[in-house]
């Protein structure tokens, strides 16, 4: 008897339930696949901080300009230098070595202090007292949990210096970084293309003299203007390199004082890896759900109407008694 009900009912809802359960498991995978698509494009890092466009010039080339290209002194590119480290060094490179070249260097510091707030003022102090400036500042955070971020400008001879100052202020070095890049080349292609692009105006500028006719006037005058605006573009890449080989940049990082990761392989350690973890896990549930609840709003009309064909189908077919059992 009971399995002619049991079956009874599972010819009645099995396929309004299979269907709104399908449905269910598309609109999760669906939403599934949207959280896993987030999640990579979070953890994509895509930051740059160095500046090196291309110091080619770019443009057709007119007759004086290919005459002067053969005299045009090819610059040799110098190999980049490089220094980091996280030992607490300043990692920056003997001013003696950099003698007579371009190098733009760049650096990081981060350190914990007792006091984000004394400590950005003083970091303020040490770059302008150096002769350099505050280019960029923020605080994160509130309370005594608070941060802050400090870009500075610096005169390049003085980098080495203003970084032993900043490890002055810390309890505790998270870690001090330093990069440098020779554009020696780079300098020396720009003065070659400088010197070929003048000469080529000058000789624009005696046709100008020369033309006759007012379509040759406006020919080489729309040449000269390309050629003067290749001259401004040269010398603002210039004025660039220089303005960075002349003034270093620094970033300093300040965190209050004992707030550094816990590193070890200790019972303490072991419980705050799993207790971050399973708080990540917590977010990544909690998302999902959000996501799935969001995005399956259309599975309740479907619901619905699959529970009103099964209450009218229920309600027109008429109840089956079995025989009494002797």
């Amino acid at each position: 008897m009971f399995d002619r009900v049991a079956h009874r009912i599972q010819s009645r809802v099995g396929w309004p339930v299979a269907l709104v359960a399908a449905v269910t498991i598309l609109a999760f995978a669906i939403a599934t696949a949207v959280v896993a698509q987030r999640s990579d494009e979070s953890l994509t890092i895509g930051t740059s901080s160095s500046v090196a466009p291309s110091g080619g010039m770019t443009g057709d080339l007119v007759a004086p300009e290919e005459r002067m290209k053969a005299g045009s002194p090819a610059a040799a590119p110098a190999p980049n230098q490089s220094a980091s480290g996280t030992d607490g060094g300043s990692g920056t490179a003997t001013p003696a070595l950099d003698a007579g070249r371009d190098v733009i260097r760049t650096g990081s510091v981060d350190i914990e202090v007792r006091s984000v707030t004394d400590s950005f003022e003083q970091v303020r102090t040490i770059a302008t007292g150096a002769g350099g400036y505050v280019a960029d500042s923020m605080f994160v955070g509130s309370g005594d949990e608070h941060s802050a971020r400090l870009t500075l400008r610096v005169p390049a001879d003085r980098f080495g210096e203003v970084v032993t100052q900043l490890r002055g202020l810390a309890t505790e070095v998270r870690s001090i970084s330093s990069n440098s890049r020779d554009v020696t080349g780079e300098t020396s292609d720009l003065e070659a293309t400088l010197r070929n692009l003048r000469a080529v105006e000058a000789q624009y500028s005696t046709l100008l003299g020369r033309a006759g006719s007012i379509s040759d006037i406006l020919q080489v005058q729309e040449r000269l203007n390309q050629v003067r605006l290749q001259i401004d573009r040269t010398e603002a890449r210039r004025t660039l390199i220089q303005s960075q080989t002349e003034m270093s940049t620094l970033t300093v990082a300040l965190f209050p004082e004992g707030t550094g990761v816990v590193n070890g392989t200790g019972p303490r350690a072991a419980a705050i890896e799993a207790w971050e973890a399973s708080l990540e896990t917590l977010e990544n549930i909690a998302t999902a759900a959000i996501v799935v609840a969001v995005y399956s709003w259309w599975i309740v009309p479907l619901i619905v109407a699959g529970f009103v064909v099964v209450r009218r189908r229920s309600g027109r077919r008429p109840t089956v008694e079995a025989p009494p059992t002797t």
